[in-house]
């Protein structure tokens, strides 16, 4: 199994009984929640390439810093891919309310934070919904987006030169195809249309109809840029976001624990 799998990573729920569950929380009181949707990355990859980056990133960073790992929720919200066959999800006021209530029941059992790894941009109404019914809380709550992250976003721009729109597809295709080739085929440019940003501003505007969106979008993706990705970008690109990561949590790892109460 590699590294990168989600389940190699000891501290996953999947590999772990309540009871160790339970030992492991008295100590380090932290869960990681990988977030995903089932999202289109184009027609002939997998729809599961957003779970399979961001639950591989969340398990190598509980890995590093000894912190739970609860399974990746593949049904985000995927709303405007609706007219994509497999690909189905939730409004974003009832995935928050969802992932409030999975919040509560983890608050129940002794955990103090609740850390939310998302890897889709459809989820970040719902994660800014989340927050105020925490009264943004973020010693509770806390949240890292994959897309949306500045430091990341500008890492994106500076060492591949992608433009500030296309940088999301090229992250999570890139990625995907350095953790599981099974995962990825590339994107033909035949498949891609380049992004017409006020017809796409007009969708936005009018309702955010799936069907007028698949037929802006036929192939799945949004952008040219898409086809340039590779798995030695991911690699690149996956260590980066891995070691951003443990450092902006490092204060809840173990080791930063007993030095803190030592």
């Amino acid at each position: 199994m590699s590294n990168n799998h989600p389940f190699a990573n000891p501290h996953s729920f999947g590999m772990l009984s309540s009871d160790c569950v339970l030992s492991h929380l008295k100590q380090i009181p932290s869960v990681i929640i990988p977030l995903s949707t089932l999202e289109p990355y184009g027609t002939s990859s997998s729809l599961g390439i957003s779970a399979l980056c961001i639950d591989s990133i969340a398990a190598e960073v509980a890995s590093r810093l000894s912190l739970l790992k609860a399974p990746v929720l593949h049904y985000g919200v995927s709303g405007r891919y609706k007219a994509f066959a497999g690909s189905a999800g939730l409004k974003p006021k009832q995935f928050s309310a969802m992932l409030e209530s999975i919040c509560n029941d983890y608050f129940f059992q002794g955990f103090k934070e609740v850390i939310f790894f998302n890897s889709s941009e459809e989820n970040v109404l719902a994660l800014e919904l989340l927050l105020k019914r925490y009264n943004n809380q973020s010693c509770k709550i806390q949240i890292f987006s994959i897309h949306s992250d500045t430091v990341v976003r500008d890492f994106l721009g500076k060492t591949f030169s992608v433009k500030d729109v296309d940088r999301s597809e090229f992250l999570m295709l890139s990625v995907a195809s350095y953790l599981d080739k099974n995962f990825y085929k590339p994107v033909g440019r035949g498949t891609v249309r380049p992004l017409d940003q006020k017809r796409y501003m007009q969708w936005k505007k009018r309702g955010r109809d799936p069907e007028s969106f698949k037929k802006m979008f036929p192939g799945g993706v949004m952008t040219e840029t898409a086809g340039l990705s590779s798995p030695q970008a991911g690699k690149v690109l996956y260590e980066f976001i891995v070691s951003l990561l443990c450092e902006r949590y490092s204060h809840l790892s173990g080791e930063k624990n007993d030095n803190a109460t030592s």
